[in-house]
């Protein structure tokens, strides 16, 4: 009788869990943040953690710090507009970031200071920033040339002397600089004696004649192991890729091929270093992993109906993720995710819920329906 019992009761508890938790099944529980619990504004461009662990947001209204229970806004008087985003640490701890009119602030304190170099060489047009290796400060302006500032010093120094239309400029998980023209498509590497063309798409070593690379996004994962990067959706794309760099050219990313099939259009990615794959489009949250035998598999769509802007990951492995028009969605450390395959040798790498019995006994139910 008493096996009995504890036979029905664990059927009992599997039935509530069944009943009670059937949307969690296939989707983590997530904690949201928007306009209603103190966030700004519920339009978010991009975040990132600094070195001291507190949270920066790139948003429409500005530059935001959240240190865990209270969002602050940093405004500057000078400001001629108030979008940021180009989020940017400097080896002393400062954040830089540009706004969308082209000028470019960092932070001191509580205050966001106007970095005031710069606004002499200023043509009017999209800025983005990067800080390389030697903590430089590289700005990328229009149709302007390629400015670095030493910011121990400011000293000045022009690196890319031309004025074609330059867009993004970023510092890979090598070192390397890159930047992109728009005009031409070319994506460009800084080198010591100048420039050079990094070459494109290259699909088993051979060169792709593939359109024009124009509005080229670069994202480094977590630990700096890789470089992803993808174009950013426009009339010109005839289908959606994932690219990665490796030894200064593009390869294309084997899950490109599930994105074709999907139609799904990256407007962000990130990859955590741990065999796990996000990808943002306007539409959801593609969570891609690696299979035993090394394919990589859709492992889950969330967050469906919100333009994904940006995916991060904190020093205490949560997972944030913000939107164009719903804020921001944090997914809890995501090791409890998988715990039930390494513990449980369960058919689904999510488990639910944990319980122990008198005799420490541990419980596991996971998504695919297993106790």
């Amino acid at each position: 009788k008493k096996n009995l019992y504890r036979f029905a009761r664990y059927i009992f508890f599997f039935m509530c869990i069944l009943l009670c938790n059937i949307s969690f099944a296939q989707t983590p529980a997530y904690k949201h943040y928007e306009v209603s619990n103190g966030l700004p504004t519920n339009e978010v461009y991009e975040i990132k953690q600094d070195s001291k662990g507190f949270l920066w947001i790139g948003c429409d209204a500005g530059l935001v710090r959240y240190d865990g229970n209270k969002f602050k806004l940093l405004s500057n008087k000078k400001n001629r507009g108030p979008a940021i985003s180009g989020l940017r640490e400097d080896k002393t701890g400062r954040i830089w970031c540009a706004n969308f009119s082209g000028q470019v602030f960092f932070t001191s304190g509580d205050s966001l200071q106007l970095f005031e170099p710069w606004e002499k060489n200023y043509k009017k047009g999209f800025a983005d920033v990067t800080i390389d290796e030697s903590n430089r400060l590289i700005i990328s302006n229009f149709q302007n040339r390629l400015y670095s500032y030493n910011l121990t010093n400011n000293d000045e120094k022009i690196i890319v002397k031309d004025d074609f239309t330059k867009v993004f400029v970023y510092t890979a998980y090598d070192g390397t600089v890159l930047y992109t023209l728009l005009d031409s498509g070319l994506i460009k590497r800084v080198t010591a004696s100048g420039t050079e063309t990094v070459p494109k798409l290259l699909l088993n070593g051979k060169s792709s004649a593939n359109s024009t690379l124009n509005n080229f996004v670069f994202y480094n994962s977590f630990a700096k192991k890789q470089t992803l990067a993808f174009q950013r959706f426009n009339p010109g794309n005839k289908e959606p890729n994932l690219f990665y760099y490796k030894q200064n050219a593009l390869y294309l990313h084997p899950v490109s091929s599930l994105l074709q099939k999907l139609n799904a259009y990256p407007s962000s990615c990130f990859d955590d270093d741990e065999g796990n794959l996000f990808i943002g489009t306007f539409n959801e949250l593609l969570w891609f992993k690696k299979s035993n035998d090394n394919r990589w598999i859709l492992f889950n769509r969330l967050l469906q109906g919100n333009a994904i802007s940006y995916i991060s990951k904190d020093r205490e492995g949560s997972i944030w993720i913000a939107t164009l028009k719903n804020g921001i969605y944090k997914i809890s450390n995501k090791h409890i995710w998988t715990f039930a395959q390494s513990a449980f040798n369960t058919r689904s790498a999510a488990v639910n819920h944990i319980t122990t019995n008198t005799k420490e006994t541990l419980f596991g139910v996971a998504t695919s329906g297993e106790i």
